[in-house]
């Protein structure tokens, strides 16, 4: 994502244990978040068979980092987006966390009913969507976005207006929408979704690395 010209928080992943306490040993930022790799959403929810709650987990103790990594990896994840018997977990992400004085909602995805690509946001982030659509329906919006001429720059500043980013932050937003557009078709995905879209205390506003599906 990076690469695209996407913000990003600083993360590496890891497929073993022994993996995990380097990048703890290595990484240096003051809290760690951890996330469970899988193309499902509802995952902070989420229980894995080893019997831990939750398939994001934070921590500023880097000896944990590795104590919570060996819970997941090789362990299913049941979430409300799995199958019933739940996901393998084989990844793990590990990061930075980010202090986020706002939290946003923004995916894409290929949506049979607009027959194309759907940008979906809510002002409402940080939260499972599904709850969100549960409970606050209208707090939700759908752009749908023309297959053969991509998202346009008014699309990008309306969809950054619907999440309420004001002043100099709603360029930057529409920027950072457009881009991870471009890059939903460059990895020729079906799903990318970032929950936190988020905006820090210091007036950034960065994408935390989202979870996305494949379509290749």
């Amino acid at each position: 994502m990076a690469d695209n010209g996407i913000n990003v928080q600083r993360f590496k992943v890891a497929d073993k244990v022994s993996e995990a306490q380097e990048i703890a040993r290595t990484l240096d930022v003051a809290e760690f978040v951890i996330k469970a790799q899988i193309l499902a959403g509802g995952r902070g929810k989420g229980t894995f068979s080893s019997g831990l709650r939750g398939g994001v987990k934070l921590t500023k103790d880097p000896a944990q980092v590795p104590e919570l990594v060996e819970k997941m990896l090789g362990y299913k994840l049941v979430t409300k987006q799995t199958p019933k018997d739940g996901v393998l977990v084989n990844k793990v992400m590990i990061a930075e966390a980010l202090d986020i004085a706002r939290e946003t909602y923004l995916a894409i995805l290929m949506d049979r009913s607009y027959n194309g690509p759907v940008v979906v946001a809510s002002p409402a982030g940080g939260v499972d969507i599904e709850d969100v659509a549960e409970k606050t329906p209208h707090l939700i919006f759908k752009e749908p976005v023309s297959i053969l001429e991509g998202i346009t720059s008014t699309q990008a500043q309306n969809i950054a207006k619907n999440l309420n980013f004001k002043g100099p932050l709603l360029d930057k937003a529409a920027e950072q929408i457009e881009r991870l557009y471009n890059l939903f078709l460059k990895v020729d995905a079906t799903q990318v979704e970032v929950n936190p879209f988020g905006e820090t205390p210091d007036g950034r506003a960065p994408v935390q690395p989202p979870g996305g599906g494949s379509g290749k």
